[in-house]
């Protein structure tokens, strides 16, 4: 499991698109972790591993929230006042959320 703060959990909450989306799932449950159905491994026949499910669920949320970064810094540049704060505010969570899968998979990598 992946916790994240709450700037990253308000963040995602603002930008997901709806109950497929990965910034969904950290809005709603405020972690991310491997879900009840098992996918299909990428590296080898059969299903993944705990490893290779939980690491696909994180580059999935990273890209999103990599998108919603760059929507929102489009958005923010024509914005004044309080919207912009709100956006910087959300700039701040996604970033948030795609720095905290970073040291994740520092912390797991082979030394």
């Amino acid at each position: 499991m992946i916790e994240f703060d709450s700037e990253a959990i308000r963040a995602a909450e603002h930008w997901h698109g709806g109950q497929s989306s990965m910034l969904y799932a950290l809005a709603s449950t405020g972690a991310l972790s491997r879900g009840t159905i098992r996918p299909q491994s990428y590296e080898h026949d059969g299903l993944a591993t705990d490893d290779e499910w939980i690491d696909q669920l994180a580059g999935d949320l990273s890209m999103e929230a990599e998108r919603a970064v760059k929507d929102c810094l489009r958005m923010e540049s024509n914005a004044d006042g309080d919207e912009r704060d709100d956006l910087r505010d959300d700039l701040d969570g996604l970033r948030s959320i795609v720095s905290t899968i970073e040291e994740w998979r520092a912390s797991r990598a082979p030394r």
